[in-house]
């Protein structure tokens, strides 16, 4: 690589990196990310366990490296996404140094601008997400992998095992990444074995590396599945689930165009393999080109096998993400390795289709959503904006949206320590409630409301009652405490007999004094019942969403939770606890009252 190539690839590589920062700076949280925050990083339940919540959203290593930073600066989207902005480098620094194997100059530039600027796949850096610090230490180890290969150094076989190790418990989806890599390295131990050209050592230490960190990933793949937390993606065909929506989101939907393009370069590569590896001798059969195709082949194979034998599903879209390099990587090595007397002709045509991507860049390039979550646009203004309007009271004005808009209007919430209720379900709720966040489809008792913001990117409004409707008190309930400091994981406080009010729109009104040692991951949970006890509306506040913690100030936990459409048949609420980490906590006193709304 010529001087010049090295100060424009630098150039470039700035350009993104700051371009990451600004993303992780101003971009709002995405519903995702206010999931990994609530349910791992703010309790500090990361490590599988008791009192863990288990889900394949807990990109263990990610969870763990965005709590160093939350424990250490605070809460903010820059603070959360802060590793991933700082491991950036390291996948642009081996970008170049593989980039720099590429003999042939238009096929390795062909290569920079395909890993350099595929916006779907840079802006998982600016997240705190496992997927984009998985690329940035999976894109490391592959390159120690070829340099061991090349170089038979012990030092790039453990770096390769390390980063590997890492990237796996950042994005559990590069397990079978993981073995393939493995079986190479053992592949290449032993053949300098029977060539005499190494020591046992290597070979003792490649398995000695990869016995702990295999065992563990088996054991919590198993786990997550027999939890049925494997959900994502589905079974419908590794074509039109994995391949279709990669394509989908790296140019744009149904690009039917694109899917051509891509079946022919997968065609090519495929007959480039078969007539370079015909034309090799064994000794030199492991090159670049052919490891990562391994890799590509090996995990298509391995998918395709998973679903038969144990019924998992496709992976989709994010969950697929390392297709990508391993495709352009696989394509443009073989590409540089060939000596086909056409290949100038193959490095021309990759070069003009990798210019697609610093277009679409460019053109998708925005500080203010997430092109894959970008539902999740105007939640940060929504918030501000319904902040300016109620201010602050007690109690706080009941706010209804679609129940996935719950997990992001609560982490701004959050920061400003719990100034209104949690978003109720629009499901759940009419047109009496104070806000409403919706389409225009969802809309309830629309005529009853004004617009105040509307958010184009997601196609949602905040709309204000025009006439708020009225508190009339009808029951209060006094002296409510928990006997104590308990740590049971469901303790059940008031039992409320609603009978006479069915039909009417209520709120429970909870003012109560809560003292808990640390984050209290628990659920306030209200259950409307029938005669017999069966449940037939349940809502749940997260406790943990609306404050850091509760040390025991006088109402410390002052909300309502809206009951607006009482069954037929309901006969009694039930309000209890559920203490998910049955951490020890007290209800110092409390008093709930019934509030009946009117006109």
């Amino acid at each position: 690589m010529s001087q010049t190539e090295k100060i424009l690839f630098a150039l470039l590589a700035f350009f993104v990196w700051v371009y990451v920062g600004l993303r992780a700076y101003f971009v709002p949280i995405t519903i995702d990310e206010a999931a990994t925050f609530f349910h791992y990083i703010h309790p500090g339940a990361i490590w599988p366990g008791e009192g863990t919540i288990l889900d394949a959203n807990n990109h263990i290593l990610n969870s763990f490296l965005s709590r160093c930073s939350y424990l250490l600066f605070g809460t903010s989207e820059f603070v959360l996404r802060l590793h991933a902005v700082l491991l950036t480098g390291v996948y642009l620094f081996y970008t170049f140094l593989l980039a720099k194997y590429i003999q042939h100059k238009i096929v390795r530039w062909a290569f920079i601008l395909a890993f350099l600027f595929p916006h779907f796949f840079v802006e998982f850096f600016a997240f705190t997400r496992g997927y984009g610090i998985s690329m940035a230490l999976l894109i490391a180890a592959l390159y120690h992998l070829i340099s061991f290969y090349r170089e038979s150094r012990t030092s790039h076989l453990v770096v390769t095992m390390v980063w590997l190790a890492l990237a796996t418990l950042a994005n559990l989806t590069l397990f079978i990444s993981f073995l393939i890599v493995l079986i190479l390295l053992v592949a290449k131990c032993i053949y300098l074995l029977v060539r005499k050209k190494s020591a046992w050592i290597n070979l003792v230490i490649c398995l000695v590396l990869a016995a702990a960190p295999s065992w563990w990933f088996v054991f919590y793949g198993l786990k997550l599945k027999g939890n049925g937390s494997l959900y994502y993606g589905n079974q419908d065909s590794f074509w039109g689930t994995t391949v279709g929506t990669l394509m989908d989101n790296f140019t744009w939907e149904n690009n039917l165009i694109g899917k051509v393009v891509l079946a022919l370069f997968f065609a090519g590569l495929v007959l480039m393999l078969i007539s370079k590896i015909k034309a090799l001798k064994l000794s030199n059969l492991f090159t670049p080109g052919v490891l990562f195709s391994a890799l590509l082949l090996g995990n298509i194979a391995a998918n395709l096998l998973m679903k038969w034998l144990m019924d998992t599903n496709y992976l989709e879209d994010r969950t697929g993400l390392f297709y990508y390099p391993f495709f352009v990587l696989s394509l443009c090595f073989v590409a540089d390795e060939t000596d086909l007397t056409f290949k100038k002709y193959i490095a021309n045509g990759l070069l003009v289709v990798m210019c697609f991507f610093p277009i679409h860049f460019f053109v998708n390039m925005n500080l203010t959503h997430s092109t894959l979550w970008y539902f999740d646009a105007g939640i940060r203004v929504f918030y501000e904006a319904i902040k300016e309007d109620a201010g602050i009271q007690k109690p706080p004005p009941m706010i209804s949206a679609y129940h996935l808009r719950a997990l992001t209007f609560s982490f701004y919430n959050f920061k400003d320590g719990g100034l209104f209720n949690q978003l109720a379900n629009i499901e759940n709720t009419g047109g009496e409630v104070d806000y409403q966040i919706v389409t225009k489809e969802q809309c309830n008792d629309c005529e009853l409301f004004e617009e105040l913001i509307y958010e184009p990117i997601s196609k949602q409004y905040l709309m204000k009652r025009k006439k708020l409707m009225q508190r009339q008190q009808v029951h209060t309930f006094e002296d409510i405490p928990s006997d104590g400091i308990i740590s049971d994981e469901f303790q059940e406080f008031e039992r409320i007999i609603i009978d006479t009010l069915v039909g009417k729109i209520l709120e429970l009104e909870f003012m109560l004094t809560v003292k808990s040692n640390g984050p209290f991951a628990a659920w306030l949970i209200v259950d409307v019942l029938d005669e017999e006890e069966n449940s037939l509306n349940n809502n749940l506040v997260g406790m943990s969403w609306l404050k850091r913690e509760y040390n025991g100030e006088e109402n410390n936990f002052h909300y309502t939770v809206p009951l607006s459409r009482i069954p037929e048949h309901a006969k009694g609420v039930k309000c209890f606890v559920w203490n998910l980490q049955q951490r020890e906590y007290e209800i110092v006193k409390g008093e709930i009252r019934v509030n009946k709304l009117v006109e």
